[in-house]
């Protein structure tokens, strides 16, 4: 698409949500001018994904009240588990730790954002990484 076929869109006057200095609302004036970037995952890498927070949330479901003193000796006790019945699983997370923590495509922070909003997320990412060190 060149720049003369780019349909002319007027926000001016519009209030949006700053998804990345958090919830505050911003004021558009005048002229402003973004560039989107749409950047798709490969399903082994979604799939990666999909699994880790499928992981969380199994976790929430199960310990809702635990509290983060707990949560690290129940995510290592989780994860050793999958780790000993099932190892392609146990591969799928460590992928999904590395493409949040390695900025593959654009989903480091989006990706990253999504679990650190989360205690058993935060907890898990955390988790993670220590093993991923532990690894390389």
């Amino acid at each position: 698409m060149t720049s003369d076929s780019r349909p002319n869109i007027n926000i001016s006057g519009g209030t949006f949500k700053d998804f990345v200095a958090g919830n505050k609302q911003i004021k558009v004036e005048g002229d402003y001018i973004e560039t989107q970037n749409n950047y798709t995952l490969s399903p082994e890498d979604q799939a990666a994904i999909d699994d880790l927070k499928q992981v969380i949330h199994d976790l929430q479901a199960r310990y809702p009240t635990t509290d983060p003193a707990r949560q690290s000796a129940i995510i290592e006790a989780e994860f050793q588990e999958i780790k000993q019945k099932q190892p392609w699983r146990w591969k799928n997370l460590l992928k999904a730790k590395n493409l949040l923590n390695g900025g593959k495509i654009a989903l480091t922070k989006a990706g990253e954002h999504l679990f650190e909003e989360n205690i058993w997320g935060k907890a898990a990412i955390g988790f993670l990484e220590g093993v991923t060190e532990e690894v390389e």
